[in-house]
């Protein structure tokens, strides 16, 4: 069964691909998501698929804030657990300007994940940086 997407929605995977091609993620992985809404995660710059658990992680977000997640980010935290950097178009398209400015310095918007405290989460700014068809975070 296919899932009924919104007018927004649409408008917010187009700004997605825009977001990608904006941090030189790999053609295949943009074309990925524009077409099938395929999201792919990066670990250390190097791409791989969502796993069942960051499917979820993913889907929760987008449930509770209305956002659109483009990519994600993971790290490995000393403690152990992992820091799931979801990078995300917001559900108000009069800040859409605003958040590519941020993108632009490299601090994209994203929410942060803590698989091992998810009390810790939180919503913000980010620094990232391309790297081998991915992209890592520096801060």
């Amino acid at each position: 069964m296919k899932k009924d997407i919104t007018e927004l929605q649409v408008k917010q995977r187009a700004e997605g691909v825009i977001r990608m091609k904006m941090l030189n993620i790999i053609g295949r992985t943009v074309e990925e998501f524009r077409r099938s809404d395929l999201l792919n995660r990066s670990e250390g710059g190097i791409l791989y698929w969502l796993n069942e658990d960051e499917k979820k992680y993913v889907a929760e977000f987008e449930k509770e804030s209305g956002a659109k997640v483009y990519h994600v980010i993971m790290d490995y935290l000393k403690e152990g657990g992992h820091w799931y950097s979801m990078l995300y178009v917001s559900n108000k398209e009069e800040n859409w300007s605003q958040e590519r400015k941020e993108l632009k310095n490299g601090e994209p918007r994203a929410y942060v994940y803590d698989d091992s405290a998810p009390w810790n989460s939180e919503d913000g700014l980010i620094g990232v940086k391309p790297q081998w068809g991915g992209v890592r975070r520096v801060s």
